[in-house]
């Protein structure tokens, strides 16, 4: 059974879920820009983006396609601003994706 976050557009996980992901899988991450082109993401994971929208600064939302274990290219770039609290969203990732996954399903 597909997640509810699975259902529409991307799956929302963290960087250390995007290793259990497929290649060329759409995904929905949030992190923290450290340096052009890269993010920590909300399980403190560095990620490399590719692609014509790099976020500059702040904390992100990337929907984006898998290209390997630590690089996602994006498809979409949304600010959420520098007040963003990261912490949350990881305990909306593990719950989503963990004990409570039944709850998120479709």
């Amino acid at each position: 059974m597909a997640s509810f976050f699975e259902t529409g557009e991307s799956a929302r996980i963290n960087g250390g879920l995007l290793g259990t992901m497929g290649e060329g899988s759409t995904v929905c991450l949030a992190g923290r820009v450290t340096s052009p082109g890269i993010i920590q993401t909300s399980d403190g994971v560095e990620l490399r983006l590719e692609g014509d929208d790099l976020p500059g600064s702040g904390v992100v939302e990337v929907v984006g396609t898998k290209l390997n274990g630590t690089c996602v290219k994006t498809m979409r770039v949304t600010s959420l601003g520098d007040d963003f609290d990261l912490a949350v969203y990881e305990g909306l990732v593990q719950h989503v994706n963990g004990k409570y996954r039944d709850l998120f399903s479709a």
